[in-house]
This record gives C-alpha cells, sequence and structure tokens, in this order.
C-alpha cells in the first residue's frame, strides 16, 4: 500500500513540475470578467474652460467586479476610443485626457491618452430609417501616454478621467468608451 501511495505521490509531483509548477495550476483558476459593460463618458470641451470632469469612473458598482475585488490578478484596457459630436473650433487640435484616483485632484493626475480634433468638423445631418443613430458615428483610438498607469488605477476599481484641449480654440463634444478586461483568481 505504501508503494501505491508513494507512486502516486510521484506521479502527482512529476504533473505540476512538468506544467511549470503551482503557477500554472492556479492560472487554470482565472476568472475573466467579460459581463463589465464599457465605460462611456462626454467631454464638453468649450473654448477657454480648461479641464472639463472629473468623470467618475467606478466599476465597483458591477456585482461580478465586486465578488472577486480582492482578488484581481490584472486589469488590461481592451480599448479606448473617442467620437466627435460636434466641432466649432477654427483650429486642430489635441483633447488630452488625464486619469488619477477616484477623489483625487486634476493637479496631480497624469496624462494617459490623446485624441486628434480636426478644425470645424461639420458632422452632416443623417437621417436614415431602420439605422439607430450611434451606428452613425464614427470611432477612433487614442493615442496612449501612460496606459499603464491607467490601468493600475483599476485595479481599485475606481478612478477619476478629465479631458482637456490644447487651445483655446477647440470646441467639441466629445464621446468616449473605455472597455477593460479584468482577470481574477480566487485562489
Amino acid at each position: 500500500m505504501k508503494k501505491i501511495v508513494l507512486l502516486a505521490l510521484f506521479v502527482m509531483f512529476g504533473a505540476i513540475a512538468s506544467c511549470g509548477g503551482t503557477d500554472d495550476i492556479t492560472s487554470l483558476a482565472d476568472v475573466s470578467l467579460s459581463t463589465i459593460p464599457p465605460v462611456s463618458a462626454t467631454f464638453p470641451l468649450i473654448a477657454g474652460v480648461g479641464e472639463v470632469g472629473p468623470v467618475p469612473v467606478d466599476l465597483t458598482e458591477n456585482d461580478d467586479f465586486n465578488r472577486y475585488k480582492d482578488n484581481i490578478k490584472e486589469v488590461d484596457i481592451d480599448y479606448m476610443k473617442y467620437a466627435i459630436d460636434q466641432n466649432a473650433g477654427i483650429e486642430e487640435g489635441t483633447v488630452t485626457f488625464y486619469a488619477n484616483t477616484l477623489g483625487g485632484a486634476f493637479d496631480d493626475a497624469t496624462a494617459v491618452a490623446t485624441a486628434s480634433i480636426p478644425a470645424s468638423l461639420e458632422l452632416p445631418e443623417i437621417s436614415l430609417r431602420g439605422v439607430e443613430e450611434e451606428d452613425l458615428v464614427e470611432w477612433f483610438d487614442v493615442q496612449w501616454l501612460d496606459k499603464a498607469y491607467f490601468e493600475s488605477l483599476l485595479i481599485t476599481g475606481q478612478a477619476n478621467i478629465w479631458a482637456k484641449g490644447d487651445n483655446e480654440t477647440i470646441y467639441v463634444v466629445i464621446e468616449t468608451e473605455i472597455k477593460i478586461n479584468i482577470v481574477a483568481n480566487p485562489l
């Protein structure tokens, strides 16, 4: 009987060693939180106003996030995209997005992404029967400056974001959408 138990233990340890150790086995328990919907925010940037925000990103309002919040292994922002709803600005410009902890001040925020704004974009009025208005919007990906910092803030599930134009002629309403992927491990 001892030989059978020793043989079983030897086989089990051999299997663990061939898998790369216990890290590979515990990674089998990883849970991907795919039920967290994209976060949307609207930033009306008016000439000379400065930064707009903060807009809170609060993942703790999601039941799945709360179930695994103490076991978050990684946060990955799949995308952050933007659409221009209106633009009456006379020059092209750049909108910079800033992030900080929830409750943190803009003065301590870090620039995390930028969006390019064309000059005096006039959006056509389109009316198509059976087509949703949001399907007519053209979305663009932001240019990341410090994605890792933004992801590190979201490990807690909460952050603030702001938007700020780079010149006083920007008059734009910009819509953003952020898709966040979270991996947790309850072990």
